[in-house]
């Protein structure tokens, strides 16, 4: 029965579509008691026919049913498709799934015109009747071609074609394709349809025999009749065959291998566009299975797909022109600013990201739309008026085409017709419909023009005529010996040296180059050249900065895809400049991974660090999106976000948005992530494989020890990870509880083995991190993974002191909470130990000397910041020696493993003087700056001698100080 608290609710649902309108108010007839009576119809069934001429029209004909429908108001929608007799007619079943159809919209138009159904439950209702509808009539089609026919049967494993027992009949899929597919049907809209079978051998079992082709060819026919054909009942649904292999060319129904071969042979970028919204509605299950296996490799490029956007742009520009043409203005769809550039917005990043982030293979507009809002890939404001508006805009379709049940998408125009709109609307007026709209559709095309226009196109660049216009064809004719045309283009740019510069070019982009490049490419390429050399000579040394630009070029040019980015997004090609201009590290990184181009196109997302838990949610997500089982991916999903990562801090870096001192910070929490992301990964893989391995009821954990600069928070942009990996102790006879068990000890070996592959297994993306074990008990030669109580008796038994050294700087990374805590108690009992000091002394002055004598690059010119005399090396010795000297009386220095702040617990207990820590910390961040500076512009670690005196004087100073040794001024 109706309520009245449901009734009170306003009409058209105002808040729903974000309208700002105003609704009439609830009817004066609205009964108190929540009964509906005669008198409370007629009222409502006014105003409803004063807004659709379809449901005055359907009460008419179906008074009682749609009588029924506003007394369920109150509840969940329920009308069911009727049963149909197995023996009827195709008179019956058309007229069964006319009145069913019918009496589904009625009814979800009725729901919708009065409030009680939000936007999503409109579109998905409509969605679903039509999906009812199909099956049902797919159903009556075979069985009506099987009256003569019969039923074709797949060949069983023996051959046999006939209709025994276990045997089951064939069934033609059904793809949805548009709105149908993506679930989100209009009111009076056609539906796109794709006809697919599987291949068979057999033939019908009729008395009048037809092979595979015609069979479905049959069926197919007989379905789009029964939904299409006009009757005193109406029609179910106009059928639009056209987006099928070879469109009206083609044939009605194609097999599966028919398909794929159309897709990789034929299928041209609008296909893949309409192919995102595929979805198979009813047929063969192991025809939908391999449906998806067929569509998504050719919707979706496993790297990023620049390309997409020109794609788009070319396909709206041909929509603009047959709206023009039409004159189509007001067109709520195809016009400007309408659905269909909506549409169009989101399927962009779906193109170009899909590939590598599956949930944005999602169907539904409105979906796809929250994923790119989340991600921050749109504008914050731009994702809510996208989102505003296509609400706004589909709600006035579904109420246009409700009028009369007629597929109608431009505005009105005639005051009667606008006034039956605004009604519908819940407007007092059609001027507020009209507003509303015009604001909308100004949001849309604004978007639009921001992401497919040509609203970052350089207004420069376009003014340069064709003639000054550096292309291939000009570096052509240079390399062939007359480079006057090209010198006198790249003098107009502003290089002094226009001879050096065409040297280079033509080295770099020869005719063997050129030769190797599909006619895409060179088209690309030739978009971009111009653009690319006038922002290199904008650069302090053109010449290097071209160096790096055109090797990046030419890696990336049979991939042109990225030739595209740079074109669509001049910014980002600016930008690019910069950062190679400014860093060579950049430059190499970006040309070995050209994925990390996506980076650079939106610098808001460039220079924006993350904290760690910013950090983890990112990596979460990069992996969530992948199949659990997809090893390969997983391997890249790291290295894409390891790259991307690293190259957003040295962005940062040169551009000074983080200070130096941070530089290690961020780039150590980076490996952190990463490396207990792998592990856990690692460790699943081994579970499912072997079980775990359990004493007592309880998991042997394991930990990864990060030694040297990941330990002491002092990552570089290519430093290595120094691991180390300790499990908890546990019986030699240990084996895991799997259905394949192993014993523990080639569990963990094999747990380490896999969190190697992961990280340094070099594949298409490159390697996350190198990996070095060497600081492992015994080194190279010990256990790839050691037990708590082993790793314990080496270090106090059998460790040198420079392994106690390293020990300093070793901390649990990633593990276990058990095995973590085992080894920090390890840790602290061993640095704590009483040691002599004169020994002690002796054997790190040693080690440094032996070191010093292999290491240290210093010359008469040159420094060597690592391992130079008054360099980073000296001063972590100091550190370590003090330590290890007072550990054992002061435990609390045992506490960090990072140097400025083992300074401070140095100054803190008395060890050393606090103005010589401060000193000390001051020189350590210097260094430490300068090598980072030196790391981007691609060097070693060597300084002019002259450079940073003061600060290595320091050091030499604190050095003579502590080791009771005289000042020694020189290399």
């Amino acid at each position: 029965m109706l309520q009245t608290r449901a009734l009170s609710r306003r009409p058209g649902r105002a808040a729903e579509v974000h309208l700002t309108l105003t609704s009439p108010a609830t009817p004066s007839s609205t009964p108190r008691s929540g009964i509906i009576t005669h008198a409370d119809r007629e009222a409502l069934a006014e105003r409803l026919f004063k807004s659709s001429e379809f449901l005055r029209d359907f009460a008419a004909r179906s008074p009682d049913t749609f009588a029924a429908i506003l007394d369920g108001l109150g509840q969940p929608p329920r009308h069911l498709l009727p049963a149909i007799p197995e023996d009827a007619d195709s008179q019956t079943v058309a007229r069964a799934l006319r009145r069913y159809r019918n009496a589904a919209q009625a009814e979800t138009l009725v729901r919708d015109l009065l409030g009680f159904a939000p936007l999503t439950e409109t579109l998905a209702r409509l969605t679903q009747t039509a999906e009812h509808t199909i099956r049902a009539a797919l159903k009556a089609a075979t069985r009506e071609v099987a009256q003569s026919a019969g039923y074709l049967y797949a060949n069983d494993p023996r051959g046999d074609v006939d209709a025994t027992a276990g045997s089951t009949p064939a069934w033609m899929t059904v793809i949805a394709m548009g709105k149908l597919g993506a679930g989100e049907l209009n009111f009076s809209s056609d539906i796109d349809l794709i006809f697919v079978y599987r291949e068979t051998e057999a033939t019908s079992d009729g008395r009048r025999q037809l092979v595979a082709q015609q069979w479905y060819e049959r069926v197919s026919r007989a379905l789009v009749r029964l939904l299409g054909e006009r009757t005193p009942d109406g029609f179910c649904y106009r059928v639009d065959l056209r987006l099928r292999p070879f469109g009206d060319s083609g044939p009605v129904v194609v097999s599966l291998a028919a398909l794929e071969q159309y897709l990789l042979v034929h299928g041209r970028d609008w296909e893949r566009y309409a192919m995102i919204k595929a979805r198979p509605v009813c047929g063969d299950p192991a025809t939908i299975l391999e449906l998806s296996r067929l569509i998504r490799p050719f919707v979706y490029r496993r790297y990023l797909d620049f390309s997409a956007i020109s794609s788009l742009r070319e396909m709206k520009e041909m929509i603009g022109r047959e709206v023009r043409r039409a004159g189509l203005e007001r067109d709520i769809k195809r016009g400007r600013g309408g659905i269909r550039e909506i549409e169009f917005i989101g399927q962009v990043f779906q193109l170009m990201r899909g590939g590598q982030e599956p949930d944005l293979r999602a169907r539904s507009i409105v979906e796809v739309l929250n994923l790119i809002g989340g991600r921050g890939l749109l504008d914050a404001q731009d994702f809510k008026d996208l989102k505003q508006a296509y609400r706004l805009l589909r709600t006035v379709e579904n109420r246009l085409q409700g009028i009369r049940d007629e597929q109608v998408h431009a505005l009105p125009t005639s005051s009667a017709e606008q006034a039956r709109l605004a009604s519908a609307m819940g407007a007092a007026d059609w001027s507020e419909v009209e507003a509303s709209t015009d604001r909308a559709r100004a949001n849309v095309a604004r978007v639009f023009d921001a992401l497919l226009g040509d609203a970052e196109q350089s207004t420069e660049d376009d003014a340069v005529d064709e003639a000054g216009r550096i292309t291939l064809a000009r570096v052509a004719e240079a390399e062939a010996g007359d480079p006057t045309r090209l010198a006198s283009a790249l003098a107009a740019l502003g290089f002094d040296n226009p001879q050096a510069i065409i040297a280079r070019i033509t080295t770099e982009l020869s005719g063997g180059f050129r030769a190797r490049l599909s006619q895409e490419a060179q088209g690309r390429l030739d978009d971009v050249l111009h653009a690319l050399l006038a922002t290199v000579a904008e650069s302090e040394a053109p010449e290097q900065t071209l160096a790096r630009t055109l090797k990046f070029i030419v890696a990336v040019s049979r991939r042109s895809v990225y030739l595209s980015a740079l074109k669509e997004f001049p910014k980002a090609l600016r930008r690019v400049v910069k950062l190679f201009a400014a860093s060579p590290w950049i430059a190499e990184e970006v040309t070995r991974h050209p994925g990390l181009l996506d980076e650079l196109l939106d610098s808001g997302q460039l220079y924006q660090t993350r904290d760690r838990a910013g950090l983890v949610a990112a990596l979460d997500a990069a992996l969530a999106r992948l199949e659990v089982t997809n090893e390969e991916r997983t391997m890249d999903a790291l290295r894409r976000y390891t790259h991307s990562q690293r190259l957003r801090i040295a962005a940062s870096d040169i551009t000074a948005h983080i200070p130096v001192n941070r530089v290690s910070d961020f780039l150590t929490e980076i490996a952190e992530v990463v490396v207990e992301r792998t592990l856990k990964l690692a460790w699943d893989l081994m579970v499912a494989r072997h079980g775990r391995p359990l004493v007592n009821g309880r998991e042997v954990g394991v930990t990864v020890v990060g030694y040297g600069k990941l330990g002491g928070y002092e990552l570089g942009y290519s430093s290595d990870l120094d691991l180390v990996f300790v499990h908890d102790d546990h019986p030699p006879s240990l084996e895991t509880d799997g259905a394949r068990p192993i014993d523990a000890g080639r569990f963990f070996a094999r747990l380490a083995q896999r969190f190697i592959h992961f990280l340094s297994t070099a594949t298409i993306a490159g390697k996350a991190y190198e990996i070095d074990l060497r600081l492992r008990p015994s080194g190279n030669s010990g256990l790839m993974v050691v037990s708590a109580a082993g790793f314990e008796r080496y270090q106090l038994e059998e460790a040198w002191t420079w392994e106690h050294q390293a020990l300093i700087r070793a901390r649990p990374v990633a593990g276990s909470r058990s095995s973590k805590a085992r080894f920090a108690d390890i840790r602290t009992r061993v640095l704590t130990r009483t040691r002599e000091a004169d020994t002690l002394r002796e054997e790190v002055l040693s080690m440094r000397e032996k070191m010093r004598a292999n290491l240290d690059r210093s010359s008469a010119t040159q420094f060597d910041l690592k391992q130079g005399r008054g360099g980073v090396t000296d001063l972590e010795f100091m550190v370590q020696y003090l330590v290890l000297k007072g550990a054992a009386t002061t435990p609390e220095l045992t506490r960090f493993t990072d140097n400025w702040r083992l300074l401070d617990a140095l100054a803190g207990c008395g060890q050393i003087d606090r103005s010589l820590a401060s000193s000390l910390v001051d020189a350590y961040f210097k260094l430490r700056a300068r090598g980072h500076q030196i790391a981007l512009l691609g060097g070693a670690s060597l300084v002019p001698a002259d450079e940073l005196i003061s600060v290595r004087e320091a050091i030499v100073e604190a050095w003579a100080q502590v080791f009771e040794q005289p000042v020694i001024r020189h290399r």
